[in-house]
């Protein structure tokens, strides 16, 4: 979450809350219709000033932390209350679906405003995802962004009681989402992109007894198996010089350290940079 987004879920939350009470919504509540996952949401938030207790060390990174896992806490007290009932996701889908429009017109225009040529589409991409990471965010961020969004897109599709006009245009909207994820330079987006149609076929192979996806899941693997053989990048991550591979290293030789009580938020960070 940026500011923005911050800012603009902190507005949202306060008029749900403001709504809840003052039209008395909460007359209707019930708990036997909480959702587990509500609960999980919000004891994922309070681990952490709760971790901080045992904390040896402090710095700006809890503050930081509590920051970025305060949609959790948000998002658990809406659903618990029982007010996601209100949210139509269709809208979600289709306001992210723009907005994933609006990031390739944005990247788009500061390209053509720099005057940088298409000289072959193998070096102008790379000036795209440059220019991408300075203009809207980094990758990961992004990708996280457009996977969220094909879930959403595909469940609207699936489980929606919209038009059919309607759910080709949801499905419409859902390319210039996969277009960003395949030219990205992540690999977890796009691993994330292909874990997510897998289980989707999976799903309705098993559950739905839909056996005819069998076609769409061997055409989707000789996909997957294009994609990755034209990334560099996954075979770049398997190189003994890479740096993450010593990243992970250190990652988990500190797990297998403290596994249980771990080092803390912020002493976590500072024993890390010192290793």
């Amino acid at each position: 979450f940026g500011k923005p987004q911050l800012f603009s879920l902190y507005i949202a939350a306060f008029f749900y809350l403001l709504d809840y009470f003052v039209n008395h919504r909460w007359s209707e509540w019930s708990g036997k219709n909480v959702n587990l996952s509500y609960l999980l949401f919000i004891a994922l938030f309070l681990f952490v000033p709760f971790r901080a207790l045992f904390d040896n060390y402090f710095s700006l990174q809890l503050s930081a932390t509590i920051d970025r896992y305060l949609p959790f806490l948000i998002f658990g007290i809406i659903g618990v209350i029982g007010y996601v009932k209100k949210i139509r996701l269709e809208y979600v889908a289709w306001v992210m679906q723009i907005v994933s429009v609006i990031i390739i017109l944005r990247v788009l225009y500061e390209l053509h405003k720099l005057g940088i040529p298409f000289i072959g589409v193998e070096e102008w991409l790379k000036e795209y995802n440059h220019y991408m990471h300075h203009t809207i965010n980094s990758h990961m961020v992004v990708n996280m962004y457009l996977n969220f969004l094909l879930i959403v897109s595909i469940y609207v599709m699936l489980h929606s009681n919209i038009s059919k006009g309607l759910r080709v245009i949801t499905f419409l909207g859902i390319f210039p989402a996969v277009w960003l994820l395949l030219i990205s330079d992540g690999r977890a987006g796009i691993i994330g992109f292909i874990l997510s149609i897998f289980v989707l076929f999976t799903y309705y192979l098993i559950r739905k007894s839909k056996w005819h996806i069998f076609l769409f899941i061997a055409m989707y693997g000789l996909i997957v198996l294009g994609v990755i053989g034209s990334k560099d990048k996954f075979y770049d991550a398997t190189m003994s010089n890479n740096p993450r591979l010593h990243i992970w290293k250190v990652c988990v030789d500190m797990i297998k350290e403290r596994p249980v009580w771990g080092y803390g938020i912020c002493s976590a960070r500072k024993e890390f940079v010192e290793r």
